[in-house]
């Protein structure tokens, strides 16, 4: 109807056009929809949400993944229309973007938290990678680094050599490894707060597992992502010393480096200033 320069005018005053898709004979189609207002997040709502695997909800899928997927289950139409829909918008999408499938009774957690109830389709994450902080932008990461944190970064962060640096492409996560007790040290692993629940921590996490299999890394004993750290680590100790109270984390290490490990993960200097 004419209305999508209207709909952009009201979009960037701050209010949330609703329009009535009243014309039932495929004018007013999602893919035109989407390509006229070029949005970076698709949510679409069916009764049964998210998209099931084997009995349980699959929370998270790639572009990548979504074809393969398709062939291994049951899905409703209106879960077909979507799908076909995804794999034909990417097919010209220019920028990111991340469609979401889900129950309308769940709409609000979707828009408005990071941790979703249906199914979220995106892109693989694409990372920048490199041994040295001269792979990166510095002034972008400290960006990011201070952003994600709240905090400010220390001047002499970048004097430690690089042990390895997964960063991705727009500088909205990452993770950076140094090195403690001769073993690579997850110094830092962040994720933007506009990038949370965009499944990007699981990309950044499995592309570095994929490089460093073994590694060491601590977090502060109210740290809300510990939960997930635990799930991910093959072990953990709390340290207390004048820094603060630590949970110290291991992955693929073997029983005789551990305890050296602990040690060197606690006493880490601190990256932020006081």
């Amino acid at each position: 109807y004419g209305l999508i320069k209207e709909v952009q005018k009201t979009a960037r005053s701050g209010k949330m056009p609703i329009l009535e898709m009243t014309d039932r004979r495929g004018k007013m189609n999602l893919s035109a929809l989407v390509t006229a207002l070029q949005p970076k997040k698709i949510i679409f709502l069916q009764p049964s949400g998210g998209l099931n695997e084997s009995g349980r909800r699959r929370p998270n899928l790639t572009v990548a993944e979504l074809p393969d997927f398709m062939d291994t289950g049951t899905f409703s139409v209106g879960q077909i229309r979507f799908l076909d829909c995804v794999l034909d918008l990417e097919r010209t999408a220019k920028a990111r973007r991340s469609y979401v499938i889900a129950s309308p009774l769940n709409l609000l957690g979707e828009l408005f938290t990071t941790r979703g109830t249906g199914t979220l389709i995106r892109r693989a994450a694409e990372f920048k990678t490199g041994k040295t902080f001269d792979a990166f932008s510095k002034p972008d990461l400290t960006r990011s680094l201070e952003t994600a944190f709240e905090k400010t970064l220390r001047k002499s962060f970048f004097d430690t050599p690089l042990y390895a640096g997964f960063v991705e492409g727009e500088y909205r996560g990452g993770a950076l490894f140094k090195e403690q007790a001769g073993l690579p040290y997850l110094s830092k692993f962040f994720v933007l707060r506009e990038a949370r629940g965009d499944g990007i921590a699981r990309d950044i996490w499995d592309r570095a597992c994929a490089d460093i299999p073994s590694f060491l890394w601590r977090s502060r004993m109210g740290n809300p992502f510990n939960a997930w750290y635990m799930r991910k680590c093959d072990g953990m100790q709390r340290a207390n010393n004048a820094s603060g109270d630590w949970r110290i984390f291991w992955k693929g290490l073997d029983a005789p480096q551990i305890s050296d490990a602990i040690a060197a993960a606690a006493s880490a200097p601190d990256d932020f200033e006081s």
